[in-house]
């Protein structure tokens, strides 16, 4: 086993660790560290640890060399100066927007209950969006909102095609004890239907990439300070193209290091020859200058996050001795014709609305295996941009104002046209709309804008009741004002003379035998 395979053996368990166990500790590290997933930090961790060992350092120089020849030095000192930092500026004021796999769908729920948030990350997306040059001037804006939209939903589709399935499989290889390359191996090598869900995992995610790729120099090259140093515009064909200006460079020749400079030797030509990995190496070398690093905005370090992680996946199933098994696994049953079984895996459509794709032998590895989910990402990239919602894009965006029901109708009525278009494709009911993770418009639990304002309000007004609650005064015994007689008081005595009145004492008579002792009636009244 090389050094290369102990690698790999390694990445297949952080992958596990990624989507099922998120161990405490290895969140604490990925934050602490910066890098982009948590699993790239254990894997940093027990690379690190094997590396140090006399036998690992001694086959990790052997692959290094024996893989780069004249440059293996230079990749040497690279490895030895210890992990990548984050995809993102030093002074860590961006934020990353690397999310994990499994949390794309919560994001897709975002959309349709905070308008805010969407609207805001649709203007952002807007301005790295390249639309065709025939629109007015006054329009433009607005078109670009529109196809943002549609391109953004798409590419989240794929995404949860992709990180679904690779989260599903993981915890079914786990639970069956395959958790190396080795174990792995021997089991597919037996397991045609098996083989065939690792080769469908590993096509949708090599699909899901060359889309980001795709995405990667439109929006890398729509940054205020880099843009003017490129010509971006879409061809008749519908294709985006980035080529550096030689004119502008030619005469504001980009400062050496700087990510502009990265990016025109990168842009040179409409495609990059460097390999995707080499790619995301040269803009970090770049971005490690905090002021290069502040060139970029936060959705370009979104985006260079998504690229990152897809690339690391694919890499480890395809650049790896365990990949290239892979690949001729994959092509031994194209020949044989047992992978005509795998299409369920593969693809949700119809089999027999499936249009052929001619393979690219220069980028595809799988051959017509890997076209079938080609295929399918083109039709339904069609599907999302059949989807024409520009006046009310444009009123939200232009106003920043929406109303709950308006809004909620509009991700209702959105969600019906992809339930119906999938239905419309799909082999079995349900298969596209599960693969993409789409909501039913028909569910009445569908999350929704009104719903989760009223939920905020009610929210809002429990904390309201709670500050402005007057405070509670223990109750006090009842003292009244008026003179009540206590028990050792006669009922019939009177008040007692102030003190101001003055005292007489009235000397009464004796009184005589048969007389009476008391005082004589006053006199009557005289008429």
């Amino acid at each position: 086993m090389n050094a290369y395979d102990v690698f790999f053996n390694i990445n297949c368990i952080l992958f596990l660790t990624l989507f099922l166990l998120r161990k405490k500790v290895i969140k604490e590290r990925h934050k602490r560290w910066g890098t982009p997933s948590p699993w790239l930090a254990e894997f940093w961790c027990n690379a690190v640890t094997y590396c140090k060992t006399p036998e690992g350092n001694e086959q990790l120089e052997a692959w290094v060399r024996d893989k780069f020849g004249s440059s293996a030095e230079e990749r040497l000192e690279a490895m030895r100066s210890g992990p990548l930092r984050k995809y993102g500026p030093s002074t860590g004021n961006i934020a990353m927007f690397n999310k994990a796999a499994d949390h794309i769908r919560d994001q897709m729920e975002v959309w349709r209950t905070r308008p805010d948030m969407f609207v805001k990350g649709l203007v952002e997306r807007a301005h790295s969006t390249i639309i065709f040059d025939g629109y007015p001037e006054n329009e433009r804006f607005s078109q670009a909102c529109m196809d943002a939209m549609r391109s953004r939903m798409h590419i989240s589709h794929l995404q949860y095609a992709a990180w679904s399935q690779a989260a599903n499989l993981f915890e079914e290889l786990d639970k069956k004890g395959l958790n190396t390359s080795t174990s792995v191996m021997k089991a597919i090598k037996t397991d045609r239907e098996l083989l065939g869900r690792v080769a469908a995992m590993v096509c949708h995610v090599l699909e899901l990439q060359r889309w980001w790729c795709g995405k990667f120099p439109q929006v890398l090259t729509s940054c205020k300070a880099i843009r003017p140093y490129f010509i971006r515009k879409r061809l008749p064909t519908a294709s985006a193209i980035v080529i550096k200006d030689a004119a502008y460079c030619k005469r504001h020749p980009p400062k050496d290091k700087s990510i502009e400079f990265v990016l025109a030797g990168l842009y040179e030509t409409t495609a990059t020859v460097l390999p995707a990995p080499s790619h995301l190496r040269e803009i970090h070398k770049a971005i490690q200058n905090p002021k290069e690093a502040e060139k970029l905005t936060a959705e370009a370090y979104d985006t260079i996050g998504d690229y990152a992680i897809a690339v690391e996946f694919t890499d480890g199933f395809t650049q790896s001795s365990f990949g290239q098994e892979l690949i001729g696994l994959v092509k031994e049953a194209i020949q044989d014709g047992s992978s005509k079984s795998w299409f369920p895996f593969l693809s949700g459509t119809d089999q027999d609305k499936v249009t052929e794709v001619d393979d690219e032998p220069h980028v595809s590895r799988f051959g017509s295996v890997e076209s079938l989910v080609k295929v399918q990402a083109l039709e339904w990239l069609s599907v999302c941009f059949a989807i024409d919602a520009k006046l009310a894009v444009t009123f939200m965006v232009t106003t920043e104002t929406w109303a709950w029901m308006e809004y909620d109708i509009l991700w209702h009525t959105i969600d019906q046209i992809l339930w119906q278009e999938a239905e419309n494709l799909e082999c079995a009911p349900g298969r596209l709309a599960k693969l993409f993770g789409l909501f039913d418009p028909h569910d009445e639990n569908r999350p929704t804008a009104g719903e989760a304002f009223l939920r905020e309000l009610t929210r809002l007004i429990n904390v309201a009741d709670e500050l402005f609650r007057p405070e509670t005064v223990p109750d006090q015994p009842f003292v009244s004002s008026i003179p009540v007689a206590t028990p050792q008081d006669s009922v019939a005595k009177g008040p007692e003379r102030g003190s101001f009145e003055p005292k007489v004492k009235v000397k009464k008579k004796k009184a005589k035998s048969g007389q009476s002792t008391e005082a004589p009636p006053p006199p009557a009244p005289q008429a």
